[in-house]
């Protein structure tokens, strides 16, 4: 079985596919992936960075939550929940955490109070990181005994597990902040990486010293890139990859070639911008109220993703908790 964190990278798939002798692979290399438990999964887009606090955009967490674990998890309903936590409260002061005991990096360093002062503080700190404005809330880090941190905030802030749940609560082991963290993790996730070849594949292997060894079964983990979503099709049917992400187009296609298809349903927000100094017609609010009025978003769904997906007027679509399924259409599609 795959525990949750596997299910959160492979819900992220647009299809998965497996059985690699059924897709016309080769035996002898059905049968070495298979031996080696090796899963294979072909994505479009690599990890920039694998320093959790440079890493510039949340895309980058497909890659990185393989090899660090994070303060708190984010479920499948997308509720923040323990992962290096083993309980928590908020106080008058901010959220006190209890940790965890017995888990280490993977370079052999403990995870403990010390080191999530250590992160938190290199996160709201370092040069260039990208996590400053989510730790914003932080105002101290203190810690309490080995095992019990205290994030000091200004006021409660309830949304502050939830923001532990990215790369804002990815854990680095301290003694690894030197070093080369932008081609090598050192966490203290369920995969230790072994190698990395930009844009083309990243490799891990299980870590022995995982504080959580019944949470998952394979023996190792490969992420191959391939930009083009046809590459990733033939990888798919040659037996390169044994999982991947395709588009909604791609569907029929393969399904016509026997391949396990699983849809999942998530949000994405495309945005449109009224330039108002280019175009002073949309300093009227009728126009803009027009504008919204042309969107046929059953037909985007319909022409663009073939029908695999839901419209909705909301920022948040029905993948999301904040989706809320009885909001009335203000711009229903009316050419007139």
């Amino acid at each position: 079985m795959l525990n949750l964190n596997l299910k959160r990278l492979i819900g992220l798939f647009i299809v998965v596919a497996f059985g690699l002798v059924a897709c016309g692979s080769d035996d002898n290399e059905a049968d070495a992936s298979q031996n080696d438990n090796t899963l294979r999964l072909g994505v479009a887009y690599a990890a920039v960075t694998f320093d959790p606090h440079l890493a510039p955009t949340s895309s980058d967490e497909d890659d990185l939550n393989l090899f660090y674990d994070t303060l708190f998890k984010q479920t499948a309903e997308g509720r923040a929940v323990p992962e290096l936590v083993e309980s928590f409260e908020f106080t008058d002061e901010g959220l006190l955490l209890h940790l965890l005991d017995g888990v280490v990096f993977h370079d052999g360093n403990p995870f403990n109070s010390d080191a999530v002062k250590a992160n938190i503080e290199r996160g709201q700190t370092l040069e260039g990181s990208k996590v400053t404005r989510d730790l914003t809330p932080v105002v101290e880090v203190e810690v309490v005994d080995p095992l019990t941190v205290l994030l000091k905030t200004e006021r409660t802030d309830v949304t502050l597990p939830a923001v532990l749940t990215g790369r804002a609560g990815m854990m680095i082991s301290p003694a690894a902040f030197d070093s080369d963290l932008a081609s090598t993790a050192v966490g203290a996730g369920m995969f230790k990486m072994t190698s990395r070849q930009v844009g083309v594949k990243i490799s891990g292997e299980r870590w022995d010293g995982y504080w959580n060894p019944e949470a998952v079964d394979l023996g190792g983990i490969e992420v191959h890139y391939f930009q083009d979503a046809g590459t990733r099709m033939n990888a798919l049917r040659s037996g390169q990859i044994d999982a991947a992400r395709l588009q909604p187009s791609q569907i029929a296609e393969a399904k016509g070639h026997g391949l396990i298809v699983e849809e999942t349903l998530f949000s994405t927000t495309s945005v449109l911008q009224f330039n108002i100094e280019t175009v002073p017609a949309w300093n009227d609010e009728r126009v803009r109220h027009a504008v919204n009025h042309a969107l046929d978003r059953e037909a985007i769904v319909a022409g663009v993703l073939d029908g695999h997906g839901a419209p909705t007027f909301q920022m948040f679509g029905q993948a999301s908790i904040a989706h809320d399924p009885d909001l009335e259409e203000p711009y229903p599609y009316d050419p007139d």
